[in-house]
Protein backbone atom coordinates (compact mmCIF):
# COMPACT_ATOMS: atom_id res chain seq x y z
CA UNK A 1 0.00 0.00 0.00
CA UNK A 2 1.23 3.32 -1.00
CA UNK A 3 2.03 5.70 1.89
CA UNK A 4 0.47 9.03 2.04
CA UNK A 5 3.61 10.81 1.16
CA UNK A 6 3.92 9.38 -2.43
CA UNK A 7 -0.16 9.91 -2.90
CA UNK A 8 0.19 13.67 -2.12
CA UNK A 9 3.09 13.89 -4.93
CA UNK A 10 0.60 11.78 -7.02
CA UNK A 11 -2.07 14.87 -6.49
CA UNK A 12 0.14 17.98 -6.45
CA UNK A 13 2.45 17.27 -9.38
CA UNK A 14 -0.24 17.38 -11.94
CA UNK A 15 -2.12 20.10 -9.88
CA UNK A 16 1.47 22.49 -10.43
CA UNK A 17 1.62 21.28 -13.60
CA UNK A 18 -1.80 23.00 -14.28
CA UNK A 19 -0.80 26.02 -12.59
CA UNK A 20 2.88 26.41 -14.65
CA UNK A 21 0.48 25.94 -17.78
CA UNK A 22 -1.73 29.08 -16.18
CA UNK A 23 1.47 31.04 -15.81
CA UNK A 24 2.60 30.09 -19.18
CA UNK A 25 -0.88 31.09 -20.74
CA UNK A 26 -0.79 34.35 -18.93
CA UNK A 27 2.73 35.51 -20.02
CA UNK A 28 2.57 34.30 -23.62
CA UNK A 29 3.63 36.87 -25.60
CA UNK A 30 1.38 39.10 -27.81
CA UNK A 31 3.47 39.55 -30.58
CA UNK A 32 2.98 43.33 -30.06
CA UNK A 33 6.55 43.92 -28.30
CA UNK A 34 9.18 40.65 -28.32
CA UNK A 35 12.19 41.33 -26.68
CA UNK A 36 14.33 38.54 -25.42
CA UNK A 37 13.13 38.05 -22.39
CA UNK A 38 9.57 37.45 -23.69
CA UNK A 39 11.15 34.19 -25.46
CA UNK A 40 13.19 33.74 -22.54
CA UNK A 41 10.26 33.16 -19.96
CA UNK A 42 8.10 31.06 -21.55
CA UNK A 43 11.45 28.78 -22.71
CA UNK A 44 11.70 28.28 -19.01
CA UNK A 45 8.30 27.66 -18.04
CA UNK A 46 7.96 25.29 -20.77
CA UNK A 47 10.94 23.47 -19.39
CA UNK A 48 10.26 23.42 -15.97
CA UNK A 49 7.30 22.13 -17.53
CA UNK A 50 8.47 19.15 -19.15
CA UNK A 51 9.95 18.29 -16.06
CA UNK A 52 7.73 18.41 -13.53
CA UNK A 53 5.67 16.36 -16.50
CA UNK A 54 8.37 13.63 -16.45
CA UNK A 55 8.30 13.64 -12.67
CA UNK A 56 4.52 13.46 -12.89
CA UNK A 57 5.20 10.45 -15.37
CA UNK A 58 7.29 8.69 -13.63
CA UNK A 59 5.61 9.05 -9.70
CA UNK A 60 2.40 7.48 -11.48
CA UNK A 61 3.70 4.77 -13.33
CA UNK A 62 6.48 3.23 -10.50
CA UNK A 63 5.64 0.91 -8.32
CA UNK A 64 6.44 0.98 -5.15
CA UNK A 65 6.46 -2.49 -3.17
Amino acid sequence: MPSLYSWMFRLLLPLSLGLLGATLGAIWPDGAHLGWMDIAGPVALVCAMIGVALWTFSAWVSDER
